[in-house]
């Protein structure tokens, strides 16, 4: 019988995912922004705005509001402040400033692409925050089948109980990655996902 819940010994395996991957052409995103689209001038002005906003999908719909708790949202109005800050700060291990960033650039847009749900889901289980990680994952199950995606959702399918769904998307993000000079810290990720829940976490 499966073994589900938190696989505490697993987080640490978090760093082998890519913090991003290539943009791929969708015919069309079913993932869909309600909010705002503003230039927010303020940090003040950005939790307003992130406050009132949902991503929704046929897969369901997050508020995005309550995932402030959780990110520094100064960090967009520092200095250091780029397109790409984001996975610069995912990189460095800087998750709150990283989960901050991508909350204020879904301010000015009106669509949400998988590889946002991707980093926001990424820094949020870095967080500890699996539950809120695995909801906005769960938005993108019918977008995206990049290993990386996969993986993260297998892990984080894991992390709530859901054994079998964490299992099955394991092992397409495995076969996805297999052959794959620069996927193998995919592969790494899921065995080493998959030995902690056999072993107990």
């Amino acid at each position: 019988m499966g073994r589900s819940g938190n696989l505490s010994g697993a987080s640490v395996a978090l760093d082998l995912l890519p913090k991003d991957f290539p943009a791929r052409q969708l015919e069309k995103s079913n993932i869909i922004l309600h909010g705002p689209a503003i230039q927010a001038s303020s940090v003040e002005a950005a939790l307003a705005a992130i406050s009132v906003m949902e991503v929704e999908s046929p897969s369901g719909i997050v508020a995005l509001g309550p995932l402030a708790a959780f990110a520094d949202l100064t960090a967009p109005f520092s200095a250091s402040a780029g397109s790409d800050g984001d996975v610069a700060d995912l990189a460095a291990g800087r998750l709150a400033e990283a989960l901050g960033r991508q909350l204020c650039a879904l301010i000015e847009q009106s669509t949400v692409e998988t590889r946002q749900i991707y980093r926001m889901a990424l820094a949020l289980a870095g967080l500890n925050r699996s539950v809120e990680a695995h909801a906005l994952m769960t938005l993108a199950e019918f977008e995206d089948t990049h290993p990386s995606m996969l993986a993260l959702r297998g892990y984080l399918s894991f992390q709530v109980g859901e054994a079998e769904t964490g299992r099955r998307a394991l092992a397409r993000a495995a076969l996805a990655s297999r052959g794959d000079a620069k996927a193998r810290p995919i592969l790494h990720f899921t065995q080493h996902v998959l030995l902690v829940h056999q072993f107990g976490g």
